[in-house]
């Protein structure tokens, strides 16, 4: 299965999840984890009234408390 965002495949997880992740408001489809963290959670921020920044910002440290 492929990225609807960047067209790259869409890797196995870990825990041996492979359907990747819902791609909404982006685009209609599953996406991989890099989109999901850097582009669809952003967007998904926005969306609720968070600027951009704020958005980034938080994004950027839901990305830190999962890898550390």
């Amino acid at each position: 299965m492929n990225c609807v965002i960047c067209k790259d495949k869409i890797l196995v997880e870990n825990n041996g999840w492979w359907s990747g992740y819902n791609a909404e408001p982006i685009a209609d489809g599953r996406c991989c984890l890099a989109c999901d963290e850097t582009i669809v959670i952003e967007a998904r921020l926005i969306n609720m009234a968070y600027t951009l920044d704020e958005a980034h910002d938080i994004s950027t440290q839901l990305r830190g408390m999962k890898n550390g």
